[in-house]
């Protein structure tokens, strides 16, 4: 979960536990991890703020995590329209990486957001608005399993920002 505000945090979902934050500038990032239980699918997952304020939210389901999913993380901050997640080391055999870039702009509908995820990365949701310091997001990732390192993949934007953030996650998956 994003938002436009680093004075106005997420509202942690029900059940869920936060891996972690970061901010930069007037942008905050939160994300947050789950085990599906039996009775989530097809429940809704609701994600509050303090205040009103222009945010994005994308969900991810990976199936076949193990044990504690989040293996790794790091996060990093950029401006301009070229952002790229920070690299993990020290990763197990068969890890699968994620990466997500979200960023706080002003598009407008003649001149609109758009993501071009890193070449060698799938991506899997992208969120972009029109309007006046609106957030966007991108999530993609390594489409396969990894081990050791993996570098910091770069994403583009189409609509310079101030303020972005960018997290690497790496799950730990059942063989």
């Amino acid at each position: 979960a994003s938002d436009s505000s680093t004075a106005t945090a997420p509202v942690q979902p029900t059940g869920w536990t936060k891996i972690g934050t970061t901010s930069h500038s007037n942008l905050s990032t939160a994300v947050y991890e789950k085990t599906v239980a039996a009775g989530d699918p097809g429940s809704s997952v609701s994600v509050s703020f303090g205040s009103s304020v222009p945010g994005s939210l994308l969900l991810a389901d990976y199936s076949n995590a193990v044990g504690s999913p989040i293996e790794a993380s790091a996060t990093a901050n950029s401006t301009g329209t070229s952002h790229t997640a920070p690299p993990l080391g020290g990763l197990n055999a068969g890890s699968w990486v994620v990466s997500y870039w979200t960023d706080k702009s002003t598009p407008t509908k003649a001149n609109p957001a758009s993501w071009t995820a890193p070449a060698g990365e799938t991506q899997r949701a992208v969120e972009v608005a029109s309007g006046t310091g609106v957030n966007t997001a991108l999530l993609a990732d390594s489409a396969g399993p990894v081990s050791g390192s993996y570098p910091g993949q770069t994403a583009t934007t189409t609509q310079s920002s101030g303020s972005a953030t960018q997290w690497t996650i790496a799950l730990n998956v059942a063989p």
